[in-house]
């Protein structure tokens, strides 16, 4: 996604870090790497899993949340 009305997503994010969107596989599934701090600080690991919906305030905003 490119900027929108002059803000791109890295601008709307507080604290954030640069990501890219990767392919994961031939299938067209893409994936978004997880910086090593945030995976131990948040105890992530491989095989956890994860919940994505929208987000309820910013259009094209996707939340992601780890249980």
């Amino acid at each position: 996604m490119g900027a929108r009305n002059g803000q791109s997503v890295f601008d709307i994010l507080t604290a954030g870090w640069r990501r890219k969107v990767t392919p994961m596989n031939k299938d067209g599934t893409l994936g978004v790497s997880i910086p090593a701090d945030i995976l131990q600080e948040l105890g992530i690991e491989k095989g956890d899993e994860v919940a994505m919906k929208p987000a309820d305030d910013r259009e094209g905003v996707l939340e992601v949340h780890f249980e």
